[in-house]
């Protein structure tokens, strides 16, 4: 059985410049993916070339084992079994709901396309809309109309451009989920691209974070959370800082934070020096702790404070706790590492920066020097 998708080693250009360089991207069967990455990184123009939209200058693009673009080679938009919803979900003003969903369906019989496009719009809970025009209707629910049109033909693989960019956060975090589960029920396979994580999270089975053109890595959202493969990939996936650390055996690293204890993600010698993710989950609130570190920034977030904390070494680090710990800046607490799986990278790694040395006294003077991500 081949995968639905299978994008190998595919580059494309848009005149002498690379928008991006041997990506690689697979889809089994009914899995939804995800591409993420900050503007301009080669998300949409992979996306294109998939739809059949823009060529390829090298590789090749296979859907359910059959060739549609290779070097001076490509099928045709509509031959590929593609379908696609766009950013501004390119509803026709003149139509309404029922005819825009109804719209790819002008192979079938009337009866039949009746049947389809009640069944799609009972799926997206807008059968009481269907006489509506777009105009009408609340972004969400175009947006619905948009990917019940795009489903409408049953093509084996649909194309998501960054969906819910036209939405509030609250919409979007909403119909993230939602998308994904009428996804599942119509048993189609789904390729989404976003640059916000937590809609990567809620709704792919595979993510591939891209930076510049390139892939750097296609995985599940844990394993790029707690396996990232280097720290362009951590700094795009959560929050956190890296601290110097020097390796003390298999499952001992000794950092400012404290020697800690666990499973590394990547063999070190010992010895080696390192540089460590420190997560802000990675660090618990104990007052009687003898570890002891300067509050320098908080931001409220509801239930939770993230705190930026200065530590004796100098290093700064993040930590989340529950909103009703308080503390203020300038306070000293006491904290303990809960760090069970250890995120290392070798410290002549290029991609890798490391904090700044801080100073107490200095950070709580300008505030924005306490954030250390990765």
């Amino acid at each position: 059985m081949h995968p639905l998708l299978e994008v190998k080693n595919i580059s494309s250009s848009y005149g002498n410049k690379l928008a991006i360089n041997d990506v690689s991207v697979n889809l089994e069967k009914g899995e939804i993916g995800c591409l993420l990455g900050p503007s301009g990184c080669g998300k949409t123009t992979l996306l294109r070339t998939i739809a059949g939209f823009k060529d390829i200058v090298s590789g090749d693009i296979l859907i359910e084992g059959r060739r549609v673009a290779a070097e001076a080679f490509s099928v045709s938009p509509e031959e590929r079994g593609v379908g696609m919803v766009f950013q501004d979900y390119a509803l026709f003003p003149h139509l309404n709901v029922q005819e825009n969903v109804a719209f790819g369906l002008k192979h079938m019989k009337r009866s039949e396309k009746k049947r389809r496009v009640g069944d799609l719009l009972s799926v997206i809970g807008l059968e009481q809309v269907k006489h509506k025009y777009p105009h009408e209707l609340s972004g969400g629910e175009q947006q619905r109309i948009a990917l019940a049109r795009s489903l409408a033909p049953r093509p084996r693989l649909l194309l998501l451009d960054e969906p819910f960019s036209n939405l509030d956060v609250n919409m979007r975090e909403l119909l993230s989920m939602e998308v994904r589960k009428i996804i599942k029920q119509q048993n189609t396979t789904g390729l989404v691209v976003t640059h916000n994580q937590h809609e990567a999270f809620a709704m792919a089975d595979k993510i591939g974070v891209i930076s510049c053109g390139r892939m750097l890595q296609w995985d599940s959202a844990y394993n790029l959370y707690h396996r990232p493969c280097g720290s362009m990939v951590a700094s795009f996936v959560g929050e956190g800082v890296l601290l110097p650390g020097r390796v003390l055996d298999d499952h001992l690293v000794e950092c400012g934070l404290a020697v800690l204890k666990g499973r590394f993600s990547s063999s070190c010698p010992v010895g080696a020096m390192t540089d460590i993710l420190i997560r802000p989950e990675d660090v618990v609130h104990e007052d009687e702790s003898p570890l002891r570190a300067v509050v320098v920034h908080k931001t409220f977030r509801g239930p939770n404070i993230i705190y930026t904390l200065c530590l004796s070494s100098g290093d700064a680090v993040l930590a989340l706790f529950p909103s009703h710990y308080r503390h203020e800046i300038g306070e000293e607490i006491g904290i303990r590492p809960e760090v069970k799986d250890i995120v290392l990278f070798k410290r002549d790694h290029e991609e890798l920066r490391r904090p700044q040395e801080v100073n107490p006294k200095s950070m709580l003077h300008n505030e924005s020097e306490c954030h250390y991500n990765v």
